[in-house]
């Protein structure tokens, strides 16, 4: 929510003004019809989006369901940003973004669900599966057989 809204401020005050938030941060419109960085098709970046977002989404269902809580939220934090950006193409024709830094990069709030989203899962997912395995590391009881019968 915050996210289109906060697109839907960016095309209502920055067409052709740009904003200096702090030296090195500048608000300013752009509309990114690239995908990943690739130049790809409009409706190829809409189908590998969607199928993308079932995987995931398949995903979360089935860590929710094996009882994780932070797996399926932070993909649920991706998911958002993903479907945001989706809405922007379907609508726009491209995604909108107007977080400038050093001009480097421009992105949207979207764009950081999704990094930060996706950092949080490779930082925090394999720590969460090692809990699970915690029954592994205990010792296998010992048969002895009698072979003296």
């Amino acid at each position: 929510m915050v996210d289109r809204l906060s697109k839907m401020w960016a095309l209502s005050n920055l067409v052709d003004r740009r904003i200096s938030v702090v030296p090195w941060v500048e608000l300013t419109l752009v509309s990114n019809e690239k995908f990943a960085y690739l130049s790809l098709p409009a409706w190829f970046s809409i189908i590998v989006t969607v199928v993308v977002m079932v995987v995931i989404a398949g995903f979360a269902r089935s860590e929710f369901r094996r009882g994780q809580r932070l797996a399926p939220s932070l993909i649920f934090l991706v998911l958002l940003g993903a479907w945001s950006n989706l809405l922007d193409r379907l609508r726009f024709g491209g995604v909108v973004d107007f977080i400038s830094v050093n001009r480097w990069s421009v992105f949207n709030l979207s764009d950081v669900y999704i990094v930060v989203g996706v950092i949080c899962l490779l930082l925090f997912l394999p720590k969460s599966n090692t809990a699970d395995d915690s029954d592994k590391s205990a010792p296998v009881p010992r048969v002895d057989f009698d072979t003296k019968s």
